[in-house]
């Protein structure tokens, strides 16, 4: 596989993944607000959020936010510079390839009729073609003119940092903005991961000041009916009371599981992303022994 196709296949893997870690992110955030459905304490509620989003991660939250929509388009721009390389703009056939079949389907259908009947076939397109046969043939000056071809082909579309036309230097921002990605998606996966725990203790949170009947029982105040149906009556059958403990580990199993999908996207592109890093720096290495890179349109 040339590097072309190598980073063609790279940035198709890298647009799908970041459409899908783009819903997953949005998954995982709105779980927050599912907290609304189960009735939990102010207190409790304010104290989960507050853990849940402290400065620092609302700030890497907007920065994701903002760079997962750019690696989309940063991903498009990708995929058109380098199929422009594997594909050039302005070749190719642009005549049917069905065509010649045609015509020799047709003189093949009238040398048959002539051998039938012994008289050649007069039907207006042999005709026609007998007699645009007996005029002389000039030269086609649009066929006949050698096709001028500048010595290296470069697509009509340029990435914006990956143009030749630009100093060597500006071809590193690419790559920077690849370490600088990478370092995004791990930031964020490791703070979920470390907020597991802290997550998971808030459901041993004690009420503050004294409380006439058990936290771990069913408080009245505090109880939720679920999993109940409600009969003819308006009396709910087969409900029970959930105490708060409960509802807090259903929460923590919700964000479980978006987080879940959210991180797995993100170590994907993390991978993808180090892929593209490590051949980029492979094809700088190549460039430097001489080697052809995709300046030359190629490169194994």
């Amino acid at each position: 596989m040339s590097l072309l196709t190598t980073h063609i296949l790279l940035y198709t893997l890298i647009l799908i993944t970041s459409l899908l870690v783009l819903l997953m992110m949005l998954w995982h955030i709105s779980t927050a607000h599912l907290i609304d459905d189960y009735d939990m304490p102010q207190e409790w509620y304010e104290d989960f959020l507050a853990a849940q989003f402290p400065g620092w991660r609302i700030g890497i939250w907007a920065l994701l936010f903002f760079m997962i929509p750019l690696n989309c388009v940063h991903a498009l721009l990708c995929l058109d510079f380098y199929a422009g390389h594997l594909f050039p703009r302005g070749q190719g056939d642009v005549i049917p390839s069905d065509l010649p079949t045609s015509c020799s389907s047709r003189s093949n259908e009238s040398s048959t009729a002539t051998l039938a009947t012994g008289r050649p076939d007069r039907n207006p397109y042999s005709s026609a073609q007998h007699r645009n046969s007996s005029l002389p043939q000039y030269p086609n000056a649009t066929t006949s003119a050698p096709a001028h071809k500048t010595p290296t082909e470069f697509p009509q579309t340029y990435h914006p940092l990956l143009s030749p036309d630009l100093p060597r230097p500006l071809h590193i921002l690419p790559s920077l903005y690849d370490v600088t990605l990478i370092l995004l998606l791990v930031f964020h996966v490791a703070a979920f991961l470390l907020q597991l725990p802290s997550n998971l203790a808030s459901c041993d949170w004690t009420p503050p000041g004294p409380i006439p009947y058990s936290f771990y029982s069913n408080p009245p105040r505090w109880n939720a009916r679920l999993g109940g149906q409600k009969q003819d009556g308006g009396v709910e059958s087969g409900s029970r009371d959930v105490s708060v403990r409960d509802r807090c580990v259903r929460i923590n199993i919700d964000n479980w599981i978006s987080g879940g999908f959210d991180v797995a996207g993100c170590f994907i592109l993390v991978a993808l992303h180090g892929c593209v890093l490590v051949c980029r720096v492979w094809e700088c290495v190549r460039r430097r022994r001489g080697v052809k890179g995709l300046e030359d349109m190629g490169g194994d």
